[in-house]
């Protein structure tokens, strides 16, 4: 297991994997803030490793073109959530704004072949196991809710 960076992604295997997706502190401050909620309040749930929070996890197939899908302004879940947040803050958004923020996360991940569980099992548990507050499929956590509905007002 390790954390690189999203401008690293070619370096990922191409195989099955599960991943975290993690951003600085500040980052989840002020994604909160856009949403119209206070750090304080959720602070205690997300899960906080290097001074790094961890905004979103998931599995795939081919952990390198998952990577790619995510961080090279594709349309996946992760980065449409990154955009409408993005583009309801009070600065003008562009692609390259949206281009800086995706090269400013990390991504830490492991191989699905090193698990004592199934792949499917696993993001589960990774999903509820702490706050999320960009998972929105299958995130049960009690926190979880309000967030959601509020970036599906945006999206």
């Amino acid at each position: 297991m390790e954390k690189v960076s999203t401008l690293d992604y070619k370096s990922v295997e191409e195989d099955r994997g599960w991943y975290k997706i993690w951003v600085t502190e500040n980052t989840v401050i002020h994604i909160l803030s856009i949403l119209g909620f206070d750090y304080s309040d959720f602070k205690d749930c997300i899960e906080i490793s290097d001074n790094l929070c961890c905004i979103y996890v998931g599995e795939s197939d081919n952990l390198q073109k998952r990577f790619k899908n995510h961080f090279s302004e594709k349309s996946s879940s992760f980065s449409r959530h990154i955009k409408a947040i993005l583009q309801n803050d009070n600065t003008p958004f562009s692609n390259e704004v949206l281009s800086n923020w995706l090269s400013e996360c990390y991504v830490e991940y492991g191989l699905a072949k090193d698990l004592d569980k199934s792949l499917a099992e696993h993001e589960a548990y990774l999903i509820n196991s702490h706050l999320r507050i960009l998972n929105h499929e299958s995130n049960e956590h009690p926190k979880a809710k309000p967030i959601i509905e509020k970036i599906k007002q945006l999206n």
